[in-house]
């Protein structure tokens, strides 16, 4: 018996066998072409290009069972219909005289090199995409078929090196019992898609290729991010137990979709999402969140030759808004380094981006860039509960000169009687310990405050969230962060300021009944976490957490504040 260790990026568990999706790399020919043959080449570009789409149209309309996988598969057609593949390609082909394939093949490497170089895990999914479409559109050009499909049964675990969406949408309907890569991210389109379908998912599995072969036994363990590889019988009684449990629970979890987030003694607590992408919507809507509590904007500022234009986040925004009214979407403004962006910011590199110009202060930096996106949420606001909320605030000067920047965009509106919400809600994001220590200011100059506990932790204790040598010192049980933000919250209520948690914090059932006690009311929490969450709280009775927080803030360190937590739980029998 062998234990791989990966990723786990869509839960579930599943035993089965493996089908390996060997890896055939394509041998791209070397040809040279005459000046004459270009035109040639590009007639073959535009009849391959409009047959890989027509194939994409029928996984659409025949293999997607849902929002996620249709868009996802949508985007694929808008690469291969974006005007610069072509444009790229003729001017390879013209400048290199090469064959048409190996033109392909230049283009979608720089493409794909860009946005391996940007080393952001958000931004992920961008390569599989391009790498997808990229194999599609050259193994139709070379004849390349796939007949992997033939090979999946109910109980196959398909074991590849990375997830293409297209496959990920024909194999669900053979029911196979899981997939397992050597390559993937959290936020991949094939990692979304997984979640949205139930496959359960593992990626990131170094070596997983050597390690296993085909027909050989597999537990699969979306939760912990595990595969067994010729589990024991003792093993796979376990595990067939826990699948046994796990469908059960998942039982129960769904009777609470249709009702409201409230504990025990009747305190309403509105549960919203964190979203990175437009795709996680169809998973927000189906598990009926009371909104979005916080949406990540980067993922339209990256993986593109140009800024994204007004218009065009504009019509992301819309779309978002329209399907969650009335609920609210909180629309956090870009937040990232400058290094990630368009080559037009003009920023020099960066050894620490996290302590750059990132967040609020790119776009105050770059003001035909936040006016932009100001303006495309301002448009959206009219189609929906839009608030808008600026990241990384870190003194009063950066939010009254990003307020400023949003009056000036609403009289430009209102001057070409474009309509939007007059009474937009403007909140601030308080990660930075600056931020929380003169939250009582702030609160005097914006409508709510969102508590990013992520960064927080990470700012105020002087620890790299993503670095593993300091992976210990990243305590959210430290004192410091539990004064830090009671301070935020007791500097709220004096101005009847609504606050929210948005970062894990708000996921972690060792915290909910803490940030409960200090009176907060909103929490977002990812859209897998939601109904784990709505059910704990439902256990909880809120007149006992004052004596909790009161009891937390007299310990002086981490050990002590987690020990009163678990004392709380087993004085009160409340199980995690």
């Amino acid at each position: 018996m062998q234990k791989l260790k990966g990723l786990g990026v869509s839960h579930g568990i599943s035993i089965g066998k493996a089908v390996l999706k060997e890896i055939h790399p394509m041998t791209i020919p070397e040809r040279r072409i005459e000046k004459e043959c270009i035109l040639r080449e590009l007639e073959r570009l535009d009849s391959a290009i409009e047959k890989v789409v027509s194939d994409i149209d029928h996984l659409i309309d025949e293999y997607a069972f849902s929002d996620v996988d249709r868009e996802i598969l949508h985007s694929h057609k808008l690469i291969l219909q974006d005007p610069e593949l072509r444009k790229n390609v003729s001017r390879i082909l013209d400048e290199n005289m090469v064959g048409l394939e190996n033109a392909v093949h230049r283009h979608f490497s720089y493409a794909i090199d860009l946005f391996e170089k940007m080393d952001n895990a958000y931004y992920a999914e961008r390569v599989s995409d391009y790498r997808e479409v990229a194999n599609r559109l050259l193994g139709h050009m070379m004849g390349y078929e796939d007949d992997i499909l033939s090979k999946l049964h109910n109980d196959s675990i398909l074991v590849l090196e990375e997830i293409p969406v297209s496959l990920l949408t024909k194999v669900s309907k053979k029911g196979i019992a899981g997939v397992v890569a050597e390559i993937g991210s959290r936020t991949s389109h094939s990692s979304i898609v997984a979640r949205a379908l139930g496959i359960p998912a593992v990626v990131g599995v170094e070596n997983l290729l050597k390690s296993v072969s085909n027909d050989q036994e597999l537990i699969l363990d979306g939760y912990a991010g595990e595969v067994i590889l010729s589990p024991s019988q003792q093993n796979i009684t376990l595990y067939k137990h826990m699948i046994e449990q796990e469908r059960y629970r998942s039982e129960q979890l769904l009777k609470l979709v249709d009702l409201p987030a409230k504990t025990k003694d009747g305190v309403r607590i509105n549960l919203r999402c964190n979203i990175e992408l437009p795709d996680e919507l169809a998973h927000v809507k189906r598990i009926n969140a009371d909104g979005i509590g916080l949406f990540r904007t980067e993922f339209i500022y990256i993986g593109d030759m140009e800024l994204p234009s007004e218009n065009e986040q504009f019509e992301q925004y819309k779309m978002i808004a329209e399907a969650l009214k009335p609920n609210p979407v909180i629309i956090r403004t870009v937040d990232i380094g400058g290094d990630k962006l368009h080559a037009s910011i003009n920023l020099r590199h960066e050894e620490n981006p996290n302590l750059g110009c990132r967040g609020i202060r790119l776009s105050l930096r770059n003001p035909e860039m936040f006016h932009a996106q100001l303006k495309a949420i301002l448009r959206a606001s009219h189609y929906g509960n839009i608030k808008v909320m600026f990241p990384m605030v870190s003194s009063l000067d950066e939010l009254l000169r990003a307020k400023q920047h949003m009056n000036e965009c609403m009289n430009e509106l209102r001057k070409n009687e474009i309509p939007f919400d007059e009474e937009i809600k403007l909140g601030v994001m308080i990660e930075v310990p600056s931020a929380a220590m003169i939250s009582d200011t702030l609160a005097q100059h914006c409508d709510f405050f969102s508590i990013g506990t992520n960064d927080l932790i990470q700012y105020t204790l002087a620890v790299d969230r993503t670095s593993e040598n300091v992976t210990d010192y990243y305590n959210p049980y430290h004192p410091a962060i539990m004064h830090l933000i009671t301070l935020i919250v007791q500097n709220a209520r004096k101005y009847n300021l609504p606050v929210s948690v948005c970062g894990e914090m708000a996921s972690d059932r060792d915290f909910v009944p803490i940030l409960l006690g200090l009176g907060i009311t909103e929490l977002s929490v990812n859209p897998g976490s939601l109904l784990i969450i709505k059910e704990f709280i439902s256990k909880i009775d809120s007149s006992i957490l004052v004596d909790l927080v009161l009891d937390i803030l007299d310990q002086i360190t981490s050990k002590n504040v987690q020990k009163t937590i678990v004392r709380w739980r087993d004085k009160y029998g409340i199980k995690v």
